[in-house]
């Protein structure tokens, strides 16, 4: 756990997941949805990532965090290239709509998927799962 003035972050995981991978691919996908997640969370943002086993041959992250959620309409879009949901707040924070579009990308070559889901009061989840490296390789 974090505890930052500006903001906390929590990572829940108990096992080891290993998944057969490019480091460098997932890195990229992590930090960019993990600086969506302290951007666009408010004031004081409180982000929680969970990682865990799902199914039997897979690997599922989650990376919730505290802020207003995406208006509903914009949700499947968000991870195309260049979409931005509130123009003036992404020029504000130098966004070009290109983050969450490039960790779709990342997951897609993976074999993963990536998606959005906005949490019934406040918040969104971004889950990621990812296939297992089962065989040690």
């Amino acid at each position: 756990e974090i505890n930052d003035s500006a903001f906390k972050v929590t990572l829940q995981a108990g096992q080891a997941l290993p998944v057969n991978a490019d480091r460098e691919l997932l890195w990229r996908t992590f930090e960019n949805l993990l600086r969506n997640a302290i951007v666009h969370s408010g004031e004081e943002p409180s982000i929680v990532i969970t990682a865990e086993r799902h199914s039997k041959t897979g690997v599922r992250v989650c990376v919730s965090d505290s802020g207003p959620g995406i208006p509903e309409p914009h949700i499947g879009r968000i991870f195309e290239p260049f979409y931005r949901v509130d123009e003036a707040r992404n020029r504000a924070s130098g966004g070009h709509g290109l983050g969450l579009a490039i960790a779709a990308s990342a997951v897609r070559r993976h074999g993963g998927t990536i998606s959005a889901v906005n949490r019934d009061k406040t918040g969104l989840d971004v889950i990621v799962t990812l296939p297992e490296n089962l065989s040690g390789s």
